[in-house]
């Protein structure tokens, strides 16, 4: 699984040029790597937010638009801590006009226990100051918004786990 991070902090926002722009680029980067965009993650910035906003929906309505299955995801920020027990996301999928829980039964976590373990070491090593979305890659077009160093440090680390080398 890979992500392409995108800020565009303005909750009240329509579609700007520079989403649509950072849309098109995630999905030719994942086109050229096998992947599609089948959904979008977002974190509010209120530790007690968990609502999906107006752009977040005018987001995932954007990508539903084009992978009829795609899914919201909405970080808990409560229950974003070092060693969460359960994931600290709500999925939401798209009914018509309408983004609502998706049955918990339905979403599968191939491996949660070691997903647990990383994102525990990512928020233990403060792996999100490096994070580089597609607005910072706009102001500075040298860094890397499919964050490619992260994710190789985050293969290496899980590589040994899963057996591989």
């Amino acid at each position: 699984m890979q992500s392409g991070p995108s800020a565009f902090w303005a909750s009240h926002l329509a579609l700007s040029v520079m989403l649509e722009v950072a849309l098109n680029q995630v999905d030719v980067w994942g086109a050229q790597a096998g992947l599609v965009v089948a959904g979008y993650y977002h974190a509010n910035a209120a530790l007690d937010d968990q609502s999906a906003g107006p752009l977040a929906l005018k987001i995932a309505g954007r990508i539903a638009e084009f992978f009829p299955g795609a899914v919201l995801i909405m970080l808990d920020n409560q229950k974003l801590v070092p060693q969460p027990h359960v994931p600290p996301v709500i999925v939401l999928e798209n009914h018509g006009p309408r983004w609502v829980p998706k049955d918990k039964n339905l979403v599968m976590w191939r491996d949660w226990e070691e997903s647990r373990q990383m994102v525990g070491a990512l928020l233990e090593g403060r792996a999100h100051q490096h994070l580089v979305d597609f607005d910072c890659h706009l102001d500075d077009i040298r860094q890397d918004w499919t964050n490619q160093q992260l994710n190789t440090q985050i293969t290496q680390w899980v590589g040994p786990t899963n057996g591989n080398t």
